[in-house]
């Protein structure tokens, strides 16, 4: 289990799937398939995030939102279907 990405806390963590491409410019370099979603929180800061992973966890891309609920609106939206969470750590969230 995951517990940090990036020196962020994860907070929930997707299943293994298909979340789309990232598409890197002016590169000769193939498209990044994101294979997780991380739903993440720095220590000291009110924002969380959501990472776009590959299929090692390395973080690719990321955005930040106001809330929990904010992120996981924004992953379903890459997503079909519902996404499933395998991992949910809300303690000092």
């Amino acid at each position: 289990m995951i517990d940090k990405l990036d020196g962020a806390t994860v907070l929930m963590l997707s299943e293994k799937g298909n979340y789309g491409y990232i598409k890197i410019q002016d590169s000769q370099c193939k498209d990044i398939g994101v294979c997780y979603l991380a739903i993440c929180k720095y220590d000291g800061s009110e924002k969380i995030y959501l990472f776009l992973c590959d299929e090692n966890m390395n973080v690719e891309n990321d955005w930040d939102c106001d809330s929990i609920e904010e992120a996981v609106s924004c992953a379903q939206n890459r997503a079909e279907p519902q996404i499933v969470w395998t991992h949910t750590n809300f303690i000092d969230s």
